[in-house]
């Protein structure tokens, strides 16, 4: 495989037009992706490859830099083909990479603009944390109509939610340019809030409002300078709030997690929430996911269970949903104070490795209200504190 030529910017468009020869242009969709480093970058290009042919579209990954590396902006541009079934007809989506100096993100808007297609949706994936420059974060979201990022790589909850909120608050605010956020975590969370939601089908409809306490454990692997990243968890907080319109009165933070009350207009007593990190004893913690995982394996910042404890009348319950030893299958449990327990029920439960994550997303051209409520009432959680 040949590496493809350095151009100036000026170049780009030029350079697409030379390598359509005898194949057809198929795009659905204009894809942006954001990378810090030559590293990441490249491991994005692969990504993207390999969704080449589920998703034709022209993707355009925006290489950040040092200075020392990159001092002026250049691109390279790639045809991918791939035949249609089984015809000698060939479809070709475009790959452009584009190099930016550190120096000179405030241009990224600027260069990338002019290389969208038009009447096409815009997906403008951010590939790791957000950055720190709340002006470059404005511009990149300003591309898109769709916005596509992870927030697993949140370390900092408390800051990064607040951005996260406020650019969401500002995009319902919109009276055109609405923005539709997909987020990774989000989609890792559907089978735990299906699990969720089941736990309280009759007979135990009635305990839903008269929760007590809720805790909420996420994987930390407890190494030397690892930083715990409760994100997850803190989503789930917030859509539980958001579904059962509980007001967050306190929150305090606590070594790698948080504690708090909510109030809910449905029982007179607060509800208690507790964030926390535990080690995953069965399971390898990691900072990826491959597919398949070689071992059981959990993401750095997953949910490991979930409880509920309810007081009806004098009776006391405990509700657990939990992580299965083979990180396969999510168990829910029913147990009175007493010891007595209804048969647990279980949901299967798979790790999606990035490539995965990102193609579901592509398909998804729908706002989901829901994920910005559970947003906002993790941020409100995340504030309560003063």
């Amino acid at each position: 495989m040949t590496t493809p030529t350095t151009i100036p910017l000026t170049q780009i468009k030029a350079a697409l037009a030379n390598q359509w020869h005898e194949v057809t242009r198929s795009s659905v969709l204009t894809l942006v992706a954001y990378a810090t480093g030559a590293d990441r970058a490249a491991q994005v290009d692969t990504i993207l490859d390999a969704l080449a042919g589920q998703h034709p579209s022209r993707t355009i990954t925006v290489a950040v830099e040092p200075a020392a590396q990159r001092p002026t902006p250049a691109a390279t541009v790639e045809l991918h083909t791939y035949a249609i079934g089984q015809t000698a007809s060939l479809i070709g989506s475009e790959q452009i990479v584009v190099y930016i100096p550190a120096t000179e993100v405030a241009r990224i808007a600027d260069d990338v603009r002019p290389l969208l297609l038009s009447d096409m949706p815009v997906f403008v994936w951010l590939t790791g944390a957000p950055p720190q420059n709340m002006r470059l974060i404005e511009d990149l979201v300003g591309l898109g109509d769709h916005v596509v990022f992870d927030s697993a790589t949140f370390a900092d909850p408390g800051r990064d939610l607040a951005v996260l909120a406020g650019i969401i608050r500002r995009s319902r605010a919109a009276t055109v340019n609405y923005k539709a956020f997909h987020d990774f975590n989000w989609e890792r969370l559907a089978p735990w809030r299906a699990a969720l939601a089941q736990a309280f089908d009759p007979p135990y409809l009635t305990n839903l409002a008269h929760i007590t306490q809720v805790r909420l454990g996420f994987a930390h692997d407890f190494a030397p300078n690892s930083t715990p990243q409760p994100a997850q968890a803190y989503l789930l907080a917030g859509w539980l709030a958001s579904r059962l319109n509980w007001q967050p009165t306190a929150y305090q933070t606590r070594p790698g997690g948080a504690q708090g009350r909510f109030q809910s207009p449905r029982q007179a007593s607060p509800i208690a929430i507790e964030i926390a990190p535990y080690t995953a004893p069965h399971a390898q913690i990691a900072a990826t996911i491959a597919t398949p995982p070689a071992q059981p394996t959990v993401l750095q910042g997953a949910l490991l269970f979930v409880d509920f404890i309810t007081l009806v009348n004098g009776e006391q319950m405990l509700f657990r949903t939990a992580l299965a030893d083979d990180t396969g299958r999510l168990t829910t449990t029913t147990t009175r104070l007493d010891g007595e327990h209804a048969p647990p029920r279980t949901m299967p439960i798979e790790a999606q490795s990035e490539a995965e994550l990102l193609a579901g997303q592509l398909t998804r051209f729908r706002y989901d209200h829901i994920y910005e409520d559970a947003v906002l009432a993790a941020q409100a959680l995340v504030t309560a504190g003063g």
